[in-house]
């Protein structure tokens, strides 16, 4: 059964990756990847972690909860994701077309983007790491 369940996670997951490597690539490594897509990532992995184990604590609930997948593996058991964050209709059509995600649809927690990576940022690099803003950046 967990097989079945992760295995369209996986091949999610695995996508998404493969077109942001491919992505990165293409524009001589000095594009940087795309936050709201890095953001799925997370709360595709924190799914994944889910399925693996059952705990509810993996799930970040104000990014995760809008786009569908913690309630609908929480109720039912099986990922559901809100396919209205992309810009084609259905999610074959966005991972053929390149996952383009509309920023207006993302989920918002308070006036910033909802984000499931923030826990991760601060642990591995620290809090300033997490709070930097690109458009502060000048390149």
């Amino acid at each position: 059964m967990f097989d079945w369940v992760a295995y369209p996670i996986n091949t999610l997951i695995k996508s998404l990756f493969d077109f942001e490597m491919q992505r990165i690539d293409r524009a001589t490594r000095r594009s940087r990847p795309c936050p709201f897509r890095v953001e799925l990532l997370a709360s595709l992995e924190r799914t994944l972690a889910f399925c693996h184990t059952g705990n509810v604590a993996v799930l970040a609930t104000s990014l995760m909860g809008p786009l569908g997948l913690s309630r609908s593996v929480v109720t039912d058991g099986f990922p559901y994701l809100d396919a209205t964050i992309f810009h084609h209709q259905s999610i074959t059509s966005a991972m053929t077309y390149g996952f383009e995600i509309l920023p207006q649809k993302w989920p918002m927690k308070g006036l910033y983007p909802a984000v499931a990576s923030r826990r991760t940022q601060v642990l591995t690099y620290s809090l300033k790491h997490f709070m930097v803003s690109l458009s502060l950046v000048t390149t």
